[in-house]
């Protein structure tokens, strides 16, 4: 019958409020762009903490 393949596309969660930085900023709403992008931006310190800790 065959294989069958489930495959997901895994998004970190600062990469998810980037996106929705982005999306916000498109839709003109500034002050909710600017707290998605700041968001963004502290939990991806937070996992390069993570990963450098973990090497």
């Amino acid at each position: 019958m065959g294989t069958m393949i489930i495959t997901s596309l895994m998004h970190d969660l600062f990469d998810v409020l980037y996106i929705s930085a982005i999306d916000s900023y498109l839709k003109d709403c500034y002050s909710e762009s600017v707290l998605s992008f700041t968001s963004s931006l502290e939990r991806l310190y937070e996992y390069f903490v993570k990963v450098s800790l973990l090497a």
